[in-house]
């Protein structure tokens, strides 16, 4: 958001200056092997070293959870920092003083303004809660909550005093308007236009972004009072509640050490946790996880525990987030609890120990679904079976291997009584499907493609090869056009190279900074993390040889198909204008002419067009 306050020159140069093996071993121990270096990733719980970093590009990558990016994108994830936090936090390592305007927001002039009006309003909850008077009810209320002080003072609990405008007279005269307090939702008009506090005689429950600035405020009404159990911020310029996980910056080491995040719904339940010793627990203030609050919990773990009340668990709202989360390409798992029970009483009714066993054995997003699925009994009719289908292929066909979703088929066969080469057909047919992967922020629209076909191999060890000889850009468009990519997500990346070749900076992190989708990313940096595995000009002929072939492949289906049609209509003029094209396509493709193979006419063809190529008698090597 505030990467175009601060200049690119100033960006690039950092990152250029930047040893990315010396800042991130100082954090992470790694090894050298070969050209890299690597280690256990820090993001999630690696047994087996997956998280490799390269000097020479200046990027890491972690191939067991995805993380990865440069310099910039490591502190921001390791340390939970801003953008513009990182960048003066590598200045400062690289003793580089930036300009005084560098990182200010200037977009948002108001911002900082509005952050300390948020921050001075959580102060003065904070000293009523403590007040021996004012307090007395709040503490007595959370005393039977059983939250400790330090639990308190770690969340920075308050109380809002029943008066009506202590707040507002608090901010008056610090200098604050009520019309930025009203805009925060800290106070609200009366019907004859007086200012008066939105919460009152309240227990407080500062929210927090990522970064740990408080962005707004969820209010419980004391027990035996009236109104509303909770009142929630209004959103402003700096709180958006679909944008928002509770205790998220409290969670982010937890996360790292557990492999994973635990979301339950409200702040209680949040609170509970971390008192017990469960610090990976998040709260997602509701039952509807939206896309943005998946997005922010993908930053630091690719698997995420649901934990809700066991009322609520499978309504059509959690279902559909729990959807969104695998979408994402986050692993989903869900703690089953029975109805009326909620993590703040299994917690303090079973301890941690209690409730780290009920997160072993939290059942996987398919178990739970199936589950929901079939709460009045296993159907036993033809529509009944499809319907459960319908519920549950969608999470099979999103599942992350091929192991697992043999598993989960395997479960539907004998859930539903039926052969696993039904459940497998009624899968492919769904998976033929468009609507199928509509999110394109999904890793599985890309499929996170690690096994090609020999042209895909082709496609990804030519754009690999660009990255380190950009100069061969203008003989690949020459030879192949613009449009020639079998896999979107090669088009893109190719096509955001031929945009940044030529700028100042080096290629790689200038593209990178192009791609937006989490996927396109993923399937850029692990291009990356591949050597270019030969002879530099040998290799660029194989690989445009490998993919013309497979051109015209398509082309020569694409006239068979026409063929087929016009004989299946006995249009017999289209028949031999087919024929013509066919016959044409196949000469220039080549056949057996004087003792020369197709391929031989192939290379001895391209070599002719590009003699400063030399030529290869070699096979395009794996990546």
């Amino acid at each position: 958001m505030y990467r175009d306050m601060i200049p690119q020159e100033i960006v690039h140069d950092l990152v250029q200056r930047a040893d990315i093996v010396a800042l991130i071993g100082e954090r992470v121990p790694l090894k050298q092997r070969g050209r890299h270096h690597v280690g256990r990733c820090p993001f999630h719980q690696d047994h087996t070293p997956s998280f490799t970093v390269t000097r020479e590009k200046g990027l890491f990558y972690c191939f067991g959870c995805g993380a990865g990016g440069n310099v910039l994108k490591f502190l921001m994830l390791f340390e939970n920092l801003g953008f513009t936090e990182a960048v003066e936090r590598l200045a400062e390592r690289l003793g580089v003083v930036l300009p005084r305007d560098v990182g200010r927001e200037a977009a948002s002039p108001h911002r900082e303004r509005h952050l300390a009006i948020l921050r001075l309003a959580r102060d003065f909850y904070r000293a009523c809660l403590g007040d021996p008077r004012t307090g007395a009810a709040a503490r007595e209320y959370l005393a039977r909550r059983g939250v400790s002080a330090e639990t308190q003072a770690r969340f920075q609990l308050g109380y809002a005093p029943v008066g009506p405008d202590g707040l507002l007279k608090f901010l008056q005269e610090r200098g604050f308007g009520p019309e930025e307090m009203e805009c925060l939702g800290l106070v609200s008009r009366t019907a004859g236009g007086r200012y008066q506090d939105y919460f009152r005689d309240r227990v407080i429950f500062p929210i927090w972004d990522h970064r740990g600035n408080v962005v707004g405020f969820g209010a419980r009404v004391l027990e035996g009072r009236e109104g509303p159990k909770y009142l929630n911020s209004r959103e402003s310029e700096v709180f958006r509640k679909g944008h928002t996980v509770y205790g998220l910056h409290l969670a982010v080491d937890g996360i790292r050490r557990a492999g994973h995040a635990v979301v339950v719904e409200g702040y209680m339940d949040a609170i509970a946790a971390h008192q017990c010793g469960a610090c990976n627990v998040v709260a997602s203030m509701g039952t509807s996880l939206t896309r943005e609050q998946g997005r922010l919990l993908a930053r630091y773990t690719r698997e995420v525990v649901i934990a809700y009340d066991g009322d609520a668990a499978g309504t059509a709202g959690v279902l559909r987030g729990l959807d969104l989360l695998q979408e994402l390409g986050l692993e989903v798992r869900v703690i089953g609890l029975p109805p009326g029970e909620d993590p703040d009483g299994v917690l303090r009714t079973r301890g941690l120990e209690g409730w780290q066993q009920l997160a072993q054995e939290a059942k996987s997003l398919l178990e739970f679904k199936l589950e929901v699925a079939m709460a009045g009994g296993r159907p036993r009719t033809i529509p009944g079976k499809l319907a459960v289908l319908r519920q549950v292929l969608p999470n099979v066909a999103r599942a992350g291997s091929a192991v697992a979703r043999e598993e989960h088929v395997k479960l539907l066969a004998r859930e539903l009584d039926l052969s696993w080469e039904t459940i497998a057909d009624e899968l492919k047919q769904l998976r033929r499907n468009d609507w199928l992967f509509p999110d394109k922020d999904s890793k599985t629209d890309y499929n996170m493609i690690t096994e090609y076909d020999g042209r895909g191999k082709a496609e990804a060890g030519l754009l690999r090869l660009l990255l380190d000889h950009p100069g061969y850009l203008d003989t690949v468009r020459e030879s192949l056009g613009e449009d020639f990519f079998a896999y979107p997500v090669h088009r893109r990346i190719f096509d955001e190279m031929v945009v940044c070749y030529g700028q100042p900076g080096e290629l790689a992190h200038l593209v990178l900074e192009r791609l937006a989708e989490p996927a396109e990313q993923d399937a850029f940096l692990r291009l990356l993390m591949c050597d270019v595995p030969g002879d530099p000009e040998a290799l660029l002929l194989d690989y445009m040889r490998t993919i013309r072939r497979g051109l015209e492949r398509e082309a020569r289906l694409k006239i068979l198909d026409r063929l087929r049609r016009a004989e299946e209509q006995g249009d017999l003029q289209a028949v031999r204008s087919t024929l013509t094209d066919l016959q044409r396509l196949l000469a220039t493709k080549g056949g057996v002419r004087d003792g020369r193979t197709a391929e031989r006419v192939d290379r001895e063809g391209q070599e002719a067009r590009y003699p400063h190529l030399r030529r290869n008698h070699g096979l395009p090597a794996k990546c």
